[in-house]
């Protein structure tokens, strides 16, 4: 079975339980009439995902033989909701208008000061209801205790990410690989591959070594951080479901721009300080930062480290199972990965 078969087999049970829960958080907090529009709009901002993450707790269950019940199903559309939240404190810390093909939260209440609080206190709210709806699921006592600590372990690692990623975004010097690579490591690695994986083997009640797990999720996440950060540039935002602008004008911190910033003249340099990191850039823009990523082989670099990673994914798949059905399946991963547009 290929990942996208998976994906499709899989992804509708997520929707299911995840469905669920949204509209019994709209019932949890119906009462405060005048906060709807929020719920509402918190609703409506978890429409249009991929569910990868959810689909990878589902396979790290079904890594053992064993297949997914309704409990895991619901672990999975927890994390999803979690994942929404992220999302929303994300676009406020980096101003983004788009998610997931229509406005922001940001963007719907104004894009200041009141996007920002109300923004802030709807992620906090989707964190605390998956919380307290995990502790209800029907999970051994053990195993319960394990859940919640590996995703507050999680989310430790994506907020110390997300505290690096701003970081270098204002450290006023040229950022080195490794300290993206670290930044990536924690904000992407972790909460999107080795994390969902490992909930999954917990749910199972696998005792094992995480360290195959974590490598192998290390080495996918870098790839497929350093390919997001490359569609975020070059991708057509109708595909991506985000402005190709937003990398540029966050002044996102990537191996694209790190490189580009080591091999560039000065006057390019000068001329992509003028662009990167600023909110109003036009189409022109963007092609200029392109083309000074072209002209300074950043891109090629970037395309290179990323193989490299996937190389090194693909190496590790044995390590992870010796379940030849699901080798091919976490294969195909790694080529779903690879190969995507958005």
């Amino acid at each position: 079975m290929t990942f996208e078969k998976y994906l499709t087999k899989t992804v509708p049970f997520v929707e299911k339980e995840l469905d669920y829960f949204l509209k019994d958080f709209l019932t949890c907090f119906k009462a405060y009439k005048r906060l709807l529009p929020f719920f509402s709009a918190f609703i409506d901002a978890n429409k249009n995902g991929k569910r990868i993450r959810g689909s990878l707790i589902v396979l790290g269950y079904e890594l053992s033989g064993k297949k997914a019940d309704k409990k895991i199903y619901q672990l999975a559309a927890l994390f999803e909701l979690i994942q929404t939240g992220l999302l929303i404190h994300d676009d406020l810390i980096d101003r983004s208008d788009l998610r997931r093909g229509r406005p922001s939260i940001y963007a719907q209440f104004g894009s200041g000061h009141y996007a920002i609080s109300q923004g802030i206190s709807l992620g906090d709210l989707a964190f605390f209801y998956a919380e307290e709806k995990l502790s209800e699921l029907n999970f051994s006592n053990g195993i319960q205790t394990q859940l919640s600590k590996e995703i507050n372990s999680i989310l430790s690692d994506t907020l110390i990410g997300q505290l690096l990623d701003v970081s270098l975004q204002h450290g006023g010097t040229i950022p080195n690989e490794e300290d993206i690579f670290l930044m990536i490591d924690k904000k992407t690695a972790v909460y999107t591959f080795s994390g969902p994986l490992h909930l999954g083997s917990i749910a199972q009640g696998v005792k094992k070594s995480t360290q195959t797990i974590y490598k192998f999720g290390k080495h996918l996440g870098i790839a497929f951080q350093i390919q997001d950060d490359i569609l975020g540039i070059y991708g057509d935002e109708s595909v991506i479901g985000k402005s190709n602008k937003s990398d540029i004008q966050e002044g996102k911190m990537t191996v694209l721009y790190a490189y580009a910033l080591s091999h560039i003249t000065k006057a390019q340099r000068m001329k992509l300080a003028k662009i990167y990191g600023y909110k109003n850039i036009l189409a022109y823009d963007v092609e200029t930062v392109r083309n000074i990523f072209d002209k300074s082989g950043a891109r090629k670099h970037a395309e290179k480290i990323a193989r490299a990673h996937f190389d090194n994914a693909l190496s590790g798949v044995e390590k992870v199972t010796t379940n030849k059905q699901y080798q091919a399946l976490l294969f195909s991963l790694i080529e779903y990965i690879k190969h995507r547009n958005k």
